[in-house]
Order: C-alpha cells, then structure tokens, then sequence
C-alpha cells in the first residue's frame, strides 16, 4: 500500500493518541476503501483515528507502536508513505528519507471493544467545549484530580464536578442537544479535560455509554473508554437537599461586575497589610442594599451597592467568607468574555450558592462562620 498523508493530520494523530492513552501503546495503521485510520489501545481505553490523505493506493495493515511514529517529524505540507509487508514502512517527506518499524501482527496487541455502546445522545462540539472550559471548570484546572459527572438527557447536556476547596460546579446547555434515552457517566477531570482539548469547537459530539465504556465520536476520531463506578454530586440536587432541610437565610440578586470592582478595590488597599487575604462581612438590608466590608490590620473598610434581596424572617443578613473562596466562587459565573452579569446568591446556613443568571454555570462553597 501507498499513500500520502497531510502531514498536520499526522501529527495530530499521533499527539492525541499519545495525550489520551500514553506513549508506549501498540497502534495499526489500516488502509482500506481508499481511506486510512490509525487505531490504539490501553488497558482502558480504545482509540481511532483517521488521517487526512491526499492520495491512496491498495490495501493493508501495518503493526507498529506509537513511539515509532512520533519519531517522525515532516516539515514537508504531505509525507508519502509506502510499505510492502517487510519489516519498515518507508517514509518520504521532500528529500528527506525515513523509515517506521513495522511488527508481527502476534507482538502487536490493540483491542477494540465490542461495538456495544449504542449513539445516545448528538451535542454540538462548541457546547461540550464552553460548558467544560469556559464556564464552571476554569477553577477546576488545578484542583486535586476531581472527577466529572456528565449527564445527557432530552435537549439538556450538564456536566459537574466536587472538590472539597470551591465546592460542587455545574455547567449546561439546553441547545440542539439530541437523544433517545438520558444517561449519565463519569469519569476522570483531567482525562475529560485532555479529550476537550483534542476535540475542537466545530461540528458534532455523538456521545453514548453502557456498565463498561462511554463512547465519545467525532469527526476525526472515536474512543472508547472505561466508565468509573463511582459518582459525582450534582449541584441542582446538593442545593434542593440544602432547600429542603432548612429555611434559607437570604436571596440575593446583584450585578457580579459591580460586587467585583468592590472587592478587587477593597482587596488593594488592605493586600500589603494582610497576606492570608481579608474577611469579608457582607450584610444584606431589606431595603436592596449590600454592605461589604473587611478587616485587616490595616483597618476597617466598606463599600455599598445595591441589590434585588429577598429574606425570609425580619432582621438584615450577615455572613462571613474568605476574599479568595468568594472571588473563586463568583469567577464560576463569568462568560466567554469574562463578563459576570446578574448573579443570584443564596445563603443556607454553612453554604453560600452563587448561580449566574447569564451564562449556565453554579457553585456551591462553604461560608466561614465564627
């Protein structure tokens, strides 16, 4: 067989194989119909991937292993390929001249798995990728390990995530999501993060899932992967358990640009006086209006703004928060451009829930309390 590869789609290839199931795995290169794909597996998971080409000739298999083909680096716009059932596939890029080992088909082990994950649900790739990235997770990015909960139902995909610091995050979205029956699975943060960063914003995401594997396919490649047993806590149940074990202290509304100019102000002037960062007292009035103050040995600080509240019982609110747990948590709420919008803030006992009337993402942390 012979083809020639556009060589981005090469290295693309070989750089998601290597970030999603290692650098040591077994891999083959299969020829078939005039079209090439490049499959791979771990213990855990199966990957397959197909190559751009530019040209095509015959049909066949080479066994080989991905640190092989990661050796090869074509500066060139396509890479020839040729290989003839010897012991090498030739590599041609311009002048330059090279080879990849090829192995027995017995020393080569890559296992896919039975095709048993039916197509559950369509997602458009943009809001896979806005849901993970750009909304609830970006505090998440140096979190200790936290796993996602991804879940897929009629028109709504949601995804969320617990780690014991900002608390449960949720991000959704209810547009051109497609599937005949719900489903939920989990898996490993980072391992999901990895995935997005390969995927891409264009196109489309099948998803599906059964008691062993969750399948993710897109246009370029499809991996299988083993489903965790264990769960993640989903952010609309922990705030309908809080809801329902106690009456709520307060029900906030306010504009999370306004708050954050607040607290970055406050934050400056009281910084070089207090390294482990402020206290904040936030006392909410009956009249729609917020005090934020804090304490540092550099003294006592306010600042008001006005706000929509809603509180149950007679008297005004006050709770106490860190200045990094309660920015970290109002950062959740943030879009594409970084903009907060209206935010509504509930207080219930130990927790403060902060959700984002603008952009599909809510977060649960703990208030400190004297």
């Amino acid at each position: 067989m012979e083809l020639v590869v556009d060589s981005d789609s090469y290295n693309e290839a070989i750089g998601t194989i290597i970030a999603l199931l290692g650098a040591e795995v077994d891999c083959i290169l299969r020829v078939k119909d005039g079209k090439a794909r490049i499959e791979a597996s771990n213990p855990e998971a199966y990957l397959n991937i197909s190559l751009k080409l530019e040209e095509c000739e015959g049909e066949g298999s080479a066994f080989t292993k991905v640190e092989y083909l990661k050796v090869v680096k074509p500066k060139t716009k396509t890479m020839k390929l040729s290989y003839e059932g010897e012991d090498h596939i030739g590599v041609s890029m311009g002048r330059a001249r090279g080879g990849i080992r090829v192995l027995d088909e017995d020393d080569v082990d890559v296992e896919r798995p039975e095709d048993s994950v039916k197509i559950e649900a369509i997602v458009p790739a943009k809001l896979v990728v806005f849901a993970t990235g750009a909304t609830a997770f970006k505090p998440l990015i140096d979190a200790s390990s936290p796993n996602a909960l991804i879940r897929v139902s009629d028109k709504e995909f949601n995804i969320s995530s617990y780690d014991t610091y900002i608390g449960t995050h949720y991000g959704t979205s209810n547009e051109e999501v497609r599937t005949k029956n719900p489903f939920s699975l989990t898996v490993e943060m980072d391992f999901w993060r990895t995935l997005i960063t390969k995927m891409g914003k264009e196109g489309s995401v099948k998803m599906g899932a059964d008691e062993r594997y969750f399948r993710v396919k897109t246009e370029t490649f499809d991996l299988y992967h083993a489903m965790m047993q264990e769960d993640s806590q989903n952010v609309k149940e922990v705030i309908d358990t809080l809801r329902s074990t106690g009456e709520h202290l307060a029900v906030v509304e306010f504009d999370g640009n306004a708050v954050t100019d607040a607290i970055d102000s406050t934050k400056g002037i009281i910084r070089s006086a207090d390294k482990d960062g402020a206290q904040f007292f936030i006392t909410v009035k009956k009249e729609g209006i917020a005090i934020l103050s804090a304490e540092s040995v550099a003294g006592e600080i306010e600042a008001d703004f006005d706000v929509d509240a809603q509180i149950t019982g007679e008297d005004d609110v006050e709770f106490r928060v860190s200045a990094d747990t309660f920015s970290d948590t109002l950062k959740l709420t943030r879009d594409e451009g970084l903009k907060y919008g209206r935010v509504r803030m509930t207080v219930l006992g130990e927790y403060l829930v902060m959700e984002s009337l603008k952009v599909p993402a809510a977060s649960i942390s703990p208030v400190l309390q004297e």
